[in-house]
């Protein structure tokens, strides 16, 4: 009897342990939840930390909400494949035409990334309006393959598009960091940004598949899809407000104007580190 009562105190025991358990658990995700309802407007903590109300927090929700728009109408593989099928099987060009034009692009790209770079890391403003217009060159570029089919327009139409392309890819990261008010911010900001861009070339891709099904050969309407979302993404970053933009942080400058390293593995470490303590503390 004196065991029995002694493995029902001990079960007992362990059953009130697994409720604290499970209640303590609850009550701090409903403290994270009502943390996290409590971010306001009023109480967004700027760049330097201060909470500051008015104008500049409403620009920063907007600015990040428009950058996670761009992302999303904006192709970054810019469809090669379908201008290559259109080119030779619709309008009879040589495969070797074709493949003359892929080349130049894709060598210009390679050139012109490092001085694309330079050119973003060392304007101190201006980023957004030079990436709404690569954008659009981008998009115009993309089109023109239903105007023309020239090769010497098409040729040189597409080395001007990859040059642009080199331009804007980097230039969507620098609006990112330069929006983001803290480098623990810049990770859960890029995730935000990869996922929406994900959805939406999924989405473009299928609809493009889809013009290519039901109205081929008449495809036109493919690269017209095409240049609309490219003229949407230079909409949604001409949106962005500028006084959003911190310019020294998307260079990755400190307040000196030195070069600022940023080790996310040792702040994310931190976070990880107390969220197993509080764990091992429950």
């Amino acid at each position: 009897r004196k065991i029995d009562r002694k493995k029902e105190r001990n079960k007992e025991i362990r059953k009130e342990r697994k409720t604290t358990r499970k209640r303590e658990r609850k009550e701090r995700k409903t403290k994270r939840r009502r943390e996290r309802s409590a971010m306001t407007i009023e109480n967004i903590p700027t760049a330097t930390g201060q909470y500051i109300p008015g104008k500049d927090n409403k620009d920063y929700l907007m600015a990040k909400r428009a950058l996670t728009a761009v992302n999303f109408f904006v192709e970054s593989s810019r469809l090669e494949h379908y201008t290559a099928v259109y080119l030779i099987n619709i309008l009879n060009w040589k495969p070797s035409n074709f493949g003359i034009v892929s080349l130049l692009m894709n060598t210009v790209m390679v050139i012109f990334q490092t001085p694309a770079g330079d050119l973003l890391d060392k304007l101190k403003n201006g980023k957004r309006t030079i990436t709404g217009l690569a954008i659009i060159i981008a998009a115009v570029t993309t089109v023109m393959v239903v105007w023309t089919s020239n090769f010497w327009a098409i040729l040189v139409g597409k080395i001007i598009e990859g040059m642009s392309s080199t331009i804007f890819l980097p230039a969507l990261m620098s609006l990112l960091l330069g929006i983001s008010r803290s480098d623990v911010e810049v990770p859960s900001f890029i995730a935000t940004t990869e996922v929406s861009n994900k959805i939406g070339s999924f989405l473009l891709v299928s609809a493009c598949g889809c013009v290519s099904y039901f109205a081929y050969p008449n495809i036109e309407a493919m690269f017209y899809l095409l240049g609309a979302c490219g003229l949407a993404a230079a909409f949604f970053t001409f949106i962005i407000p500028e006084s959003s933009i911190d310019h020294k942080r998307a260079r990755q400058l400190d307040e000196s104007g030195g070069d600022k390293e940023i080790d996310l593995s040792v702040k994310l470490g931190e976070d990880e580190a107390k969220k197993e303590e509080d764990d091992e503390a429950s």
